[in-house]
C-alpha cells in the first residue's frame, strides 16, 4: 500500500513535467491528497530533499504546485 504523501509526491511530479496549468493541478492534487495537509507537507518534503537533482526544473515546479496547494487547501 502506498501512503497518499507519496501519491501527491509522484501526481506533482507528473503535473510538472507535463506542464499542467495552475488550476487544474491545484484541483487534482487536493483530490489526490483527499484533505489531508500533512500528506502535501511530507510531499513537499521529500521532493525539497531531492531538489538538488533537479536539472529540468520538475522537481522545482512540482514544490511550487504543493506550496500553491497548501495556500489554497481548505483544511479541516
Amino acid at each position: 500500500m502506498v501512503a497518499t504523501s507519496e501519491d501527491v509526491r509522484q501526481t506533482a511530479l507528473d503535473l510538472a513535467e507535463r506542464g499542467e496549468d495552475i488550476v487544474t493541478a491545484v484541483r487534482e492534487l487536493l483530490a489526490c491528497c483527499g484533505d489531508r495537509r500533512v500528506s502535501v507537507v511530507v510531499a513537499r518534503q521529500t521532493l525539497s530533499d531531492a531538489s538538488g537533482e533537479d536539472p529540468r526544473g520538475t522537481v522545482t515546479r512540482a514544490i511550487e504546485l504543493l506550496d500553491v496547494v497548501l495556500e489554497r487547501g481548505t483544511w479541516a
